[in-house]
């Protein structure tokens, strides 16, 4: 955390106007960068060495749709319905993000 501290205080050392305060501004940086990484969500991806059949993968999906349809209290049409929804989104977004667009708020 130290180390990308001090990155992040290094790339505006140019801008600090008041040298005297530089032990309290990467203090400063240190607790905002514990902060975010804190509020990360830790994904943890797992890979197979054998890809399943498909009728099980199937099987498997419509497993994971109802748990989530449950979990969420809405029907599994609601939760298929909107993971296509968000899906087509992502796909916009990241075609614009290749293309060199800017301005992605307004996409999403």
């Amino acid at each position: 955390m130290l180390q990308t501290a001090l990155m992040k205080t290094s790339r505006r050392w140019s801008q600090l106007v008041d040298r005297e305060a530089s032990y309290a501004y990467v203090r400063r940086v240190m607790v905002n960068t514990q902060t975010s990484w804190l509020r990360r969500r830790r994904v943890v991806e797992s890979f197979v060495d054998v890809v399943a059949d498909s009728a099980a993968s199937l099987d498997d999906f419509h497993a994971i749709e109802g748990r989530t349809a449950r979990l969420l209290g809405c029907s599994a049409g609601t939760v298929k319905s909107q993971t296509s929804r968000g899906l087509a989104r992502l796909r916009v977004y990241f075609a614009d993000q290749r293309a060199g667009s800017t301005n992605h708020r307004e996409d999403l």
